[in-house]
């Protein structure tokens, strides 16, 4: 042996000993028993009882546990090699590896596919590489098996391979098709409660959406496109169907979508639920209305009955017709007739006196209810009720009932002249429309057209018109043409008063205050009564416009007289 294989020897000693835990054993030598043993337990030889022996003498009881530890994990290699071939041949039969296929990662790469379900891209490409097709196939199945488990909550139950039910079944919810009766029990059995549930929900929106055809097709909307039950079409649908009223908002979405004829469904459905509803109220009002006027024996509770029109008028206070009075006496209702008169007197007597009176509450019902009824009704009053106004002091210049009084004397007295050609009521024609505030009507009744002064033989009747006439101008603030008429009046009657009082009032309005004074004087030289003057003069005050004109007039009657006239300083 030469010197350098000694040296070797010796250095592969010292390993040995090193590893197997012999290091307190002295001796070096490459002749030792102790190095042949180790040799031998390093080749993986059995080594028999003697070396055993020769071990427990020297001590070395650690190197014991060692190589019987050795010994086992080669007994393990041999057999776990047997088991990673028997297990390479059940993976290629498992993923469609012909036997005879070898290359250095097909074993890692089925294992990972095995235990993992999915490859990376390049992995892919290398089993692609070696012809592996239906592997590359049975891999992009177990891959899709294993992102459906995860979207549809399967993934705690591993052991379901994709030939099992389980991975058909993902599929189809996957393609949100329905399951079979089957398929569901099977996913209920196997403990897959999500995946159900997932499920359930596919089927509320298939439910749902099969659903929002039919409503599209009853209800006309077919041309909108969307199909999804997220569309507010689907719930406005839905309320249509189940006759809940839309909110504007959706009928403004229905218009907007140009869904015209959803529109009008959904306008009918609301009129149809307005008319119910109508009905209804009006059916709970009958009912009040039977109690309130004692009439609950009448059976007819319907809306379109006659004794609710009826009874309705009366809550209203609107007067009865007489077809209304017939059917009440005819049905023995005449109580009914009774209320609805003493309601539509009350309502009406308010009417008239917030018409024709300033304080409603004034009068007395009996006997100027009667009075104010003809006067709305345009009628003529006997001599007692006008009596009856004069006594009341309700004839006042300018007032409701005054104006509405002269306004049907002089409409009546207008047709007695068509009539009979009297020319004597056109005075009086002519006062009734001053005093009705409508002096228009008054020049028109004395103007040519009327009545031609010049052919009138008759002095005292021209003079009249005359006069009259003057007023109506001065009424209108024609103030020239009214002393004009007044003058020929007093030439043609100089014996009358009233020409004088009008020339008074006229020269008055015209500023010329002394020419008044004279007129008024003449006046009452004729005849006049001094308190109608003293009246006249305060009309004639109090209906002044122009202010300065109104001063002017009465700063003249306190220059004149202070005391006498101190009520028109209130004028100033």
């Amino acid at each position: 042996m030469g010197k350098d294989e000694h040296e070797i020897q010796v250095q592969h000693f010292s390993l040995l000993k090193s590893k197997y835990h012999a290091n307190k054993y002295k001796n070096s030598s490459p002749l030792s028993f102790l190095y042949l043993i180790l040799r031998r337990v390093d080749f993986g030889i059995s080594i028999t009882d003697i070396e055993f022996q020769y071990l427990e003498a020297n001590q070395l009881f650690e190197t014991i546990k060692l190589i019987k530890l050795e010994l086992n994990l080669e007994q393990y290699k041999k057999t776990e090699f047997k088991a990673l071939k028997n297990e390479l041949l059940v993976l290629k039969e498992k993923y469609k590896v012909p036997k005879n296929i070898e290359f250095s990662l097909l074993h890692p790469l089925l294992f990972k596919l095995d235990t993992e379900n999915i490859l990376t891209d390049s992995e892919i490409r290398l089993l692609e590489d070696n012809c592996l097709k239906e592997t590359v196939a049975i891999a992009s199945n177990l891959t899709e098996f294993a992102k459906l488990k995860i979207k549809y909550h399967a993934t705690k139950y591993e052991d379901f391979f994709r030939d099992t039910p389980l991975f058909f079944i993902l599929k189809k919810l996957d393609l949100t098709e329905k399951l079979s009766t089957e398929e569901s029990d099977w996913l209920s059995n196997n403990g897959f409660l999500e995946t159900l549930e997932i499920y359930f929900e596919q089927e509320k929106k298939r439910e749902a959406e099969a659903r929002f055809a039919k409503l599209k097709d009853k209800y006309q909307a077919t041309k909108y496109p969307d199909k999804s039950i997220s569309s507010p079409l689907f719930s406005i649908l839905e309320k249509l169907e189940t006759e809940t009223i839309l909110e504007q908002s959706e009928l403004d979405w229905l218009e907007e979508n140009k869904l015209t004829e959803t529109f009008s469904v959904a306008e009918k459905q609301k009129q149809k639920r307005d008319d119910i509803a109508e009905k209804q109220k009006q059916k709970r009002e009958f009912t009040k209305l039977k109690k309130k006027y004692k009439v609950t024996e009448f059976e007819d509770s319907l809306p379109d009955s006659n004794l609710y029109k009826i009874l309705q008028k009366v809550e209203q206070v609107e007067g009865l017709t007489e077809v209304d009075i017939d059917w009440l006496k005819l049905h023995g209702l005449t109580e009914i007739i009774k209320v609805a008169e003493e309601k539509y007197l009350e309502k009406d007597w308010m009417r008239l006196q917030d018409k024709y009176v300033a304080t409603v509450g004034e009068l007395k019902f009996d006997p100027f209810y009667n009075i104010l009824s003809k006067l709305d009704k345009g009628e003529r009053l006997e001599k007692l009720m006008v009596t009856q106004l004069k006594t009341e002091n309700l004839l006042t210049p300018g007032s409701k009932i005054t104006t509405t009084y002269y306004w049907i004397e002089a409409s009546f007295f207008e047709k007695e002249f068509k009539r009979t050609k009297d020319k004597w009521l056109i005075p009086k024609i002519s006062s009734y429309w001053r005093k009705a505030n409508l002096s228009l009507k008054a020049l028109e009744i004395t103007s040519k057209s009327k009545v031609n002064l010049e052919k009138l033989k008759d002095n005292d009747l021209k003079s009249r018109i005359l006069v009259t006439r003057g007023a109506a101008f001065r009424d209108v603030r024609q103030l020239n043409e009214a002393k004009n008429l007044a003058l020929q009046a007093h030439e043609i009657d100089s014996k009358s008063h009233h020409p004088c009082t009008l020339l008074g009032a006229i020269c008055f309005g015209l500023g010329e205050y002394q020419y008044g004074d004279y007129w008024f004087e003449e006046a009452r030289k004729r005849g006049a009564d001094t308190k109608d003057i003293y009246q006249e003069i305060k009309r004639l005050v109090k209906d002044t416009r122009n202010k300065k004109k109104r001063k002017e007039i009465i700063e003249y009657l306190l220059k004149k007289d202070k005391r006498k006239y101190a009520w028109a300083k209130k004028y100033l």
